[in-house]
């Protein structure tokens, strides 16, 4: 019942992650979801950090099937949290896109294309706007060239373009 052991777990998983203890890092974070989820719902904003956390971990141990589940539910959070156009929340669903493409997900386009929608209505001014597009631009562009959907590629790069000199 300590209110501090999702903290003190996810703490943990870190550290097992940097020492490369990959096992311990995945039970220290599944056991502070429980915990979290348990206590606040699994939608909750409070499984944010540690949902974060697990699918790097499994990302960059070459598990992006395990990530992705993670990933989705980190922009879903943000996205109800902070709303679609928000920056931190564009950046999860294109961790989201990037992992569900990794992974061949057929709905992966879907994720891009509601992701395009909201970098248009978002403030392009921001700081960190310019990274999240160039990064989009580049990983939908090699989505679509995957797919052999070149022509939709070269419209992509020319939307941005186009809207940039507007």
């Amino acid at each position: 019942d300590d209110p501090m052991m999702p903290a003190m777990l996810t703490l943990m998983g870190e550290i097992y992650a940097k020492q490369k203890h990959v096992s311990e890092s995945e039970a220290c974070y599944k056991n502070a979801l429980v915990y979290i989820t348990k206590k606040q719902g699994s939608g909750s904003f409070e499984r944010l950090d540690t949902l974060a956390k697990l699918g790097a971990l499994y990302n960059e141990n070459g598990n992006p099937k395990d990530a992705l589940p993670c990933f989705q539910q980190v922009a879903q959070i943000k996205e109800r949290q902070f709303g679609a156009s928000n920056l931190a929340s564009m950046k999860a669903r294109l961790q989201w896109a990037i992992t569900s493409g990794a992974v061949g997900k057929t709905d992966t386009d879907s994720i891009y294309k509601g992701l395009l929608g909201n970098l248009d209505q978002s403030d392009k001014t921001k700081a960190g706007y310019k990274e999240v597009e160039k990064e989009f631009i580049k990983s939908y562009g090699a989505y679509l060239s995957k797919e052999g959907t070149n022509e939709e590629a070269s419209a992509l790069a020319s939307h941005f373009a186009a809207e940039s000199v507007a």
